[in-house]
């Protein structure tokens, strides 16, 4: 499935530098569509990048991925992906977008997907404030375990191993 996404710096006097971003995807893989895949983890996948050493108003960064996966979802059972876009720069502070989508579809037909949820635009301080010091810091711990935790089988330690 073709995903694109742009960044806007809506300032007309401040010229942002140094803008990174970073996609997390759960359950899918989020590629270039020049890449090949080789040996592809299809769990899910965490990119990030530089967009662009300065942003300018009115003249926005803009990319394209595909979404991959390996499973083949029927119609009665939705496959169901959680994509998360931070995207920050030298001087401005973490934004954060969230996507939840349902995608259906089989080998015959097209792939069809329903947006479920969609939160965009949101300053990372404003959702982190809401929890207490405590809460987050265990919030964290057990996301980035359980990042690890997926992606355990694809070091060659593990390989080795087993």
């Amino acid at each position: 499935m073709p995903i694109s996404f742009t960044i806007h710096n809506v300032s007309k006097y401040i010229h942002e530098k140094n803008v990174e971003y970073r996609i997390l995807c759960s359950e899918f893989n989020i590629i270039e569509p020049n890449r090949t895949l080789s040996n592809p983890s299809l769990d899910g996948c965490d990119i990030h990048k530089k967009a662009r050493e300065i942003l300018h108003y009115n003249m926005p960064y803009f990319q394209e991925y595909v979404l991959v996966t390996s499973r083949i979802s029927s119609y009665s059972k939705p496959i169901e992906v959680n994509i998360m876009i931070s995207v920050w720069g030298e001087f401005s502070p973490v934004v954060i977008s969230n996507y939840k989508l349902e995608i259906y579809g089989d080998r015959n037909t097209n792939t069809i997907y329903t947006m479920k949820e969609k939160n965009e635009n949101f300053y990372l301080y404003e959702k982190s404030d809401e929890l207490k010091n405590e809460e987050r810091l265990e919030n964290n711990n057990v996301l980035l375990l359980q990042s690890f935790e997926k992606r355990l089988n694809t070091f060659p330690l593990f390989k080795q191993l087993y």
